[in-house]
């Protein structure tokens, strides 16, 4: 079965222990004009390292936010120009690190 995003998101955040649904936060700040929007929702209190995040994007295609087109808007969609898929990544995995993951897999 293939999950959708907010599936997904759910599925990690009660694999750690969060059981309530997420809370969403106001849309992000639209910095372009291409018709997308972002919305953060937060598994968790979202204090320090304890939460699992998603952005969303609505109205965005199958392509990566502020990333190269590859394929024409017509096959892939929007690409949002709102956040930079790249950077949120990146600063995912500066404030994770291995060791808190198998200190939180080890404690199960």
């Amino acid at each position: 079965k293939v999950l959708s995003a907010f599936e997904t998101a759910t599925f990690w955040a009660k694999n750690a222990g969060f059981e309530d649904e997420p809370t969403s936060s106001a849309y992000l700040a639209d910095k372009s004009d291409d018709d997308t929007r972002i919305r953060r929702y937060i598994y968790g209190d979202g204090a320090n390292a304890d939460s699992v995040q998603l952005l969303a994007v609505e109205g965005g295609g199958h392509s990566w936010p502020r990333g190269y087109a590859a394929f024409p808007e017509s096959l892939v969609g929007r690409t949002s120009f709102d956040i930079n898929a790249s950077r949120e990544i990146y600063s995912f995995f500066e404030k994770h690190t291995i060791t808190q993951a198998n200190t939180i897999i080890e404690a199960k």
